[in-house]
């Protein structure tokens, strides 16, 4: 009995090698908090970008101007090997201090926030 279930175990582990090597389907995922630290946005930006990368995905901190209250109405979406970052514009705008996690397959190698470019080197394989 106790041959047979190491026999046994190689082949139902199998399936489970097999999954981990597999690529799975594209896909993106991000969550954007964003805080209002201004009023009025008076063309102050890029006083400072961090970036956290990890197994997961990556994480931006930044400034932003955009319109007052439009943190729905911002754009995240993948073009090729890039990830384009849109805010809002459209009405009064207020500065914002902008918490951006993004999680994709496979990985980017550019960032786009609002016409800036940014190259990226991701912490993901």
């Amino acid at each position: 009995m106790k041959n047979t279930t190491t026999g046994l175990l190689p082949i139902l582990l199998l399936p489970a090698l097999f999954s981990c090597g597999a690529a799975g389907e594209p896909y993106l995922k991000h969550e954007l908090k964003a805080q209002k630290i201004a009023p009025a946005c008076n063309g102050k930006t890029g006083d400072s970008f961090s970036m956290v990368s990890n197994t997961i995905g990556e994480r931006y901190q930044f400034s932003q101007c955009m319109t007052e209250g439009s943190e729905k109405s911002s754009t995240v979406e993948r073009k090729g090997d890039t990830v384009i970052v849109s805010f809002d514009k459209s009405g009064k705008l207020a500065l914002y201090d902008i918490t951006l996690d993004i999680n994709t397959y496979p990985n980017y190698n550019t960032l786009i926030i609002d016409g800036a470019e940014f190259k990226v080197l991701s912490g993901k394989n």
